[in-house]
């Protein structure tokens, strides 16, 4: 087979940060397998049904495997996942589609890598405590997006004008492109469950 086509659907502007990691574990579990990873960034998503948009990202970006995220946030993991698994089985795309729910949200997945955090906010040898939570502990985390966010500011040193000048946003999406080994992710619950529906997916592929 020519190179495998995988497109991540998401839900948010922090989903870009998904295809660092799917690129990890794609070199670390297939390493002899030729892949393409394209993010469905130019998907419009207002006011579209969850299985419309995995039709309209297949349409854009054609693929093999197509990975469907959303954050569980206040609804249960099981109930996201169902859902993702209902509108794939009613849009009929013929080809595997994988469900990938953090417990909380993306954000949570970014929080066990303090050197890329510091990079990320342009101060890679800084000193000062970020006070972020213990890799195990993450998915315990109710709102992971203000504490990258916080994290970011802190880890930057910056003061006044200049910090209120900082592009936090930015900052957020250069994380997980910073970070060179997901690994930690494999002691939560979320990620090993994406993780074993997408290798058999892949697997059933090459």
């Amino acid at each position: 087979m020519t190179a495998l086509r995988i497109t991540i659907v998401g839900d948010g502007s922090s989903d870009a940060n998904l295809q660092p990691i799917i690129d990890w574990l794609i070199k670390d579990r297939f390493p002899m397998c030729a892949y393409e990873i394209a993010y469905a960034h130019q998907l419009r998503t207002d006011g579209m049904s969850l299985q419309k948009r995995m039709s309209a990202a297949f349409a854009l970006y054609p693929c093999d495997v197509l990975i469907v995220h959303r954050d569980a946030e206040r609804v249960d993991i099981a109930a996201r996942q169902k859902e993702i698994e209902k509108a794939a089985v009613a849009e009929d795309l013929g080809l595997p589609i994988v469900a990938l729910v953090p417990i909380k949200m993306t954000e949570a997945w970014l929080l066990f890598d303090e050197a890329a955090i510091r990079s990320a906010a342009g101060n890679p040898n800084g000193k000062v405590a970020l006070k972020l939570p213990r890799p195990k502990d993450v998915e315990k985390i109710s709102d992971a997006k203000t504490l990258i966010f916080d994290a970011l500011k802190t880890a930057s040193e910056l003061n006044g004008r200049r910090l209120e000048n900082f592009n936090v946003r930015q900052a957020r999406n250069r994380v997980a492109g910073l970070i060179k080994d997901f690994s930690s992710l494999r002691h939560l619950s979320a990620f090993s469950q994406f993780e074993s529906r997408f290798t058999v997916a892949i697997e059933a592929l090459i």
